[in-house]
């Protein structure tokens, strides 16, 4: 949902035209992750409790970590090593059924653990988000080794 959310969004503020099923898409989810104020406090999305494995990418490094909560506007994952404030990353995950994820995301919030190198980040969605279904490839490749 997340994902669906941030993907038309995108291509809604880039001027993209929105088919007709997908304008009704995008309201349905902005009414169901917008939340009502009095749930979500002064935030503007409702957030949704998960534990999720990821991979948090930063240049050349690589750290796994779990997205602890998410909402439309971002996540908050733990055991990634302290990045700076508005450091762009990128937030990976795979869910099953060979789906991957991929979240462009600034940093916006950190919570250093007992002087621990693991941190909880708070990430806010920067961008369109990519979806790719790792198993549509096969055939593909199939094709190209034939």
């Amino acid at each position: 949902m997340v994902y669906t959310l941030g993907y038309l969004e995108g291509r809604s503020q880039a001027g993209a035209q929105l088919s007709l099923p997908e304008e009704r898409r995008l309201h349905v989810l902005r009414r169901q992750l917008g939340g009502d104020p009095s749930e979500t406090g002064p935030r503007r999305f409702r957030r949704l409790r998960t534990a999720i494995p990821a991979l948090l990418k930063s240049g050349a490094v690589i750290n796994p970590v779990v997205v602890l909560d998410m909402s439309a506007g971002g996540f908050r994952v733990v055991g990634a090593t302290i990045v700076p404030l508005d450091q762009a990353i990128q937030l990976q995950a795979s869910l099953p059924g060979e789906v991957r994820y991929h979240f462009p995301c600034r940093v916006v919030h950190i919570t250093a653990k007992n002087g621990d190198e693991a941190a909880e980040l708070g990430l806010a969605i920067d961008g369109t988000p990519l979806q790719i279904r790792l198993g549509s490839l096969a055939p593909l490749s199939k094709k190209a080794s034939a």
